[in-house]
């Protein structure tokens, strides 16, 4: 009787039985093409990672492992062309570069000798367009390149100086945003200093509006005397005559008296 029925006793056979991929995850796929067509030419289709194929295989990919790969593969080149080469491919599967990859290529463009000024702003616009988030240190790689662009044009350099005005005003809203929750208020103070001066490098400053957010979130009433004081001053033309006065300060001699604290007797 057993001889009569093997079709029905083989649907019984576990999967684990005759299937190597069941108890061993680096066994490549049975129904799949072998491992060894997959990772050598002519079917190797892309350098890093394999190509799913197989509902195995679509289970075992991940976006973010592969973003992982990449970006690592992409810090790990030792020359911008090579960077290239990788950053091409990334773009074809749709792998975001993440922000330390962002500022590592920005940072060759800019060091490569046979790249043009104008290639290295190209290569931020299509990096944001692809999803990437600058930080400070991308937009700080990019004034750097603009202040060595004396051989563009004016219009380009403006239509430039505005756009990392735009970024310094927007990263400074973010990290606001950020650290508003956390009252590190010394810390803030410190990051926005540090966008003022590099505002103050473009002939610009930081907008009313990420002043009106800055003020709102501080907690400590003589730095936000400081910072107010630092928006009115950011008010006055560079070559105003009060500038020459370094002594000039904002003084609220009321505020200071009621919010200064009275001293404590410590012989009692």
């Amino acid at each position: 009787m057993l001889r009569r029925a093997p079709c029905l006793l083989a649907t019984n056979i576990p999967r684990s039985a005759w299937d190597p991929a069941h108890f061993n995850t680096n066994w490549s796929d049975s129904y799949s093409t072998e491992i060894a067509a997959r990772r050598h030419w002519p079917a190797k289709k892309w350098s890093i990672g394999l190509e799913p194929r197989t509902p195995r295989d679509w289970l075992q990919f991940s976006y973010r492992n592969l973003a992982y790969a990449y970006n690592g593969a992409l810090r790990a080149c030792q020359s911008f062309p090579e960077m290239l080469v990788c950053y091409k491919e990334m773009k074809q599967r749709g792998v975001k570069v993440d922000v330390d990859t962002m500022n590592v290529l920005l940072t060759r463009a800019a060091r490569y000798e046979r790249i043009q000024v104008d290639d290295v702003f190209l290569l931020f616009d299509e990096l944001t367009a692809l999803g990437a988030r600058p930080d400070i240190a991308a937009v700080e790689t990019l004034h750097t390149v603009l202040d060595h662009s004396a051989a563009m044009p004016y219009e380009w350099r403006e239509a430039r100086r505005r756009q990392l005005v735009e970024l310094y005003n927007c990263l400074a809203m973010e990290e606001i945003e950020r650290l508003a929750p956390h009252r590190v208020d010394r810390l803030l103070k410190e990051q926005i200093k540090r966008y003022r001066d590099n505002l103050r490098a473009l002939k610009a400053s930081l907008s009313p509006s990420v002043y009106r957010r800055y003020l709102h979130t501080m907690h400590s009433a003589s730095m936000l005397l400081e910072e107010v004081h630092n928006f009115l001053w950011e008010l006055v033309e560079s070559d105003h005559p009060a500038m020459e006065i370094p002594a000039l300060q904002l003084r609220i001699p009321f505020v200071g008296s009621v919010m200064r604290r009275p001293e404590t007797d410590t012989n009692e």
